[in-house]
């Protein structure tokens, strides 16, 4: 069994992606993305093997979330199974002297800024 989901290892995808391994004993190797949309745009590639994504999935190349992934592909993939599984904390610092007030996040933890 090959899954799909993000990289690098530090990222709560490929724990969950371990996680799941570990749980279900299955023999499965895990292949790590760059980001979601990479995996999203070649599918097709991926015919037969597995897919981990969050449910706080967001993607700011698709202007998509998980529901609309789920929707839009629902006659192409399966799903599975789902769980729930810790993330590591997350963490807000600030520049020293910024130059903007801009905030730059993940677009899944956005809101958060709110």
């Amino acid at each position: 069994m090959l899954i799909h989901t993000l990289g690098p290892e530090a990222t709560d995808s490929y724990q969950a992606a371990a996680y799941y391994i570990e749980e279900t004993a299955c023999d499965g190797q895990i292949c790590l993305h760059a980001c979601f949309d990479e995996i999203i745009n070649h599918l097709d590639n991926y015919r037969g093997d597995y897919l981990i994504i969050p449910a706080a999935f967001k993607s700011n190349q698709a202007h998509c979330d998980w529901a609309d992934f789920h929707y839009t592909y629902l006659d192409r993939l399966t799903l599975v199974t789902c769980f729930r599984h810790p993330l590591d904390p997350l963490i807000l610092i600030q520049r020293q002297n910024p130059v903007s007030s801009a905030a730059y996040t993940h677009p899944s933890t956005a809101a958060l800024l709110e």
